[in-house]
């Protein structure tokens, strides 16, 4: 019994020697802007040591370069900066992330509220607009603010395992352009009013990770596995994410994509509303009345097609039954104490927070129980209800997959 176990507790670390703070710069230029270079390559070298991914977090700068008018970011979270995040391990690449800042929206949505509080003060600051909602403070002209993010949606940099140096990583960001990363110009609702700032430049670009270094004999352990032709296992989920035009005005839309993985979600976006980031529009028909009663509901309806199987097997209809879906992928769906930072208004309104999630796995949260997708199936979203205002959707395809390191190099499998 815990309760009369009276032995000193100790953990068994000695075969950790030593941890060093450490700091890793790009390998070529140091300043980054729209209308200049945009690609920042940061070598991750780290002798012998490894790496605790845990820590690693990404640093920069981000300076109003107008002299006249403040900056607004899209969202809270300086991923909103960031286009596209690759990480390469020996050349091959283990991670490709499109449109990161708008899957790390959706990944933030999907956490608690108290959760997004806590990351705003290491990203922009929130104040409230005329309306009461949250949007990040403005950057006043020729200012700057230093910001940190975690790679949260990088799978190798979150796979819970120490990273050997023999990976050579290399992390690789491709900054945003101005009308991804910024909050509309035309946008009214932003307490700075007036005209925004389009103009600004990324500096002092560094990743802030921990190194360890271990004992001899571990080291030579891990060595004489590689050399006997063994591997290291790392895996994790990863995401893809892809953007399919909405035709203007229709009321059905279907959408393909070749390749189907774990967890499915479908976010839209209309151009003349808002931040491509942090706008998820919900684009269902909303019947304000119906005779005297007042019906605030969405009437989309959705479902997915993998070969012959349906996700669900009764289509989505609507906003309650997308978002018990959604609960259903986000494994929030039980009575266990769980937030999801959407609220009801947001789910239902065009400038809002709305996610329709398609589920596969044959057990929620273990992502080795979803369908295998090797036979060449394609998934076909189909959508209904629409109201004719969205002008895009994004899919957004989570992945289990799996990098061997051996001796002889890194090999990838999704």
């Amino acid at each position: 019994m815990q309760s009369l176990d009276y032995k000193l507790k100790t953990s068994n670390t000695s075969y950790v020697t030593a941890r060093h703070d450490v700091q890793y710069f790009p390998s070529s230029l140091s300043s980054f802007s729209p209308t200049t270079s945009r690609v920042c390559r940061t070598p991750l070298t780290s002798g012998t040591s490894f790496i605790n991914p845990e820590s690693l977090k990404i640093a920069f700068r981000v300076v109003n370069t107008d002299g006249t008018n403040p900056l607004a970011p899209a969202t809270s979270n300086p991923a909103c900066f960031i286009q596209r995040v690759q990480v390469f391990a020996n050349g091959q690449r283990c991670d490709d992330i499109n449109y990161y800042g708008r899957t790390v929206a959706v990944h933030d949505l999907l956490k608690g509220r108290e959760y997004n509080a806590n990351k705003s003060l290491e990203g922009f600051d929130e104040i409230p607009n005329a309306g009461g909602s949250l949007v990040p403070k403005a950057i006043h002209q020729g200012e700057y603010i230093d910001v940190l993010l975690r790679p949260t949606m990088v799978g190798l940099l979150r796979c819970g395992k120490m990273l050997p140096p023999q990976l050579n990583l290399v992390l690789e960001i491709e900054f945003a352009d101005a009308e991804t990363a910024l909050w509309s110009a035309n946008a009214t609702a932003h307490p700075a009013s007036g005209t925004l700032s389009a103009t600004f430049e990324i500096q002092n670009v560094r990743v802030l990770a921990s190194q360890v270094v271990l004992d001899s004999a571990l080291v030579e352990s891990f060595n004489r596995v590689l050399l006997s032709g063994r591997s290291l296992v790392f895996s994790y989920p990863t995401v893809h994410t892809q953007q399919s035009s909405v035709p203007a005005g229709v009321a059905e839309h279907n959408v393909t994509v070749a390749r189907a993985f774990t967890k499915l979600m479908g976010t839209f976006w209309d151009d003349d509303a808002g931040s491509r980031v942090s706008l998820l529009m919900n684009p269902g028909t909303d019947y304000a009345h119906i005779g005297a009663a007042r019906v605030e509901d969405s009437l989309l309806e959705s479902q997915m097609q993998l070969g012959s199987l349906q996700y669900p097997h009764n289509s989505m209809k609507g906003a309650s039954e997308h978002f018990h879906f959604l609960s259903v992928l986000a494994g929030t769906y039980d009575d266990t104490v769980r937030n999801i930072d959407i609220s009801r208004n947001a789910y239902l309104r065009l400038r809002g927070s709305f996610v329709a999630g398609f589920p596969t796995e044959r057990v929620p949260k273990m992502p080795l129980s979803g369908v295998s997708t090797r036979s060449g199936d394609l998934a076909r979203f189909s959508f209904k209800g629409l109201d004719g205002t969205a002008t895009a959707i994004f899919i957004h395809l989570v992945a289990y997959q799996l990098v061997t390191l051996s001796g002889t190099g890194v090999s990838v499998l999704d």
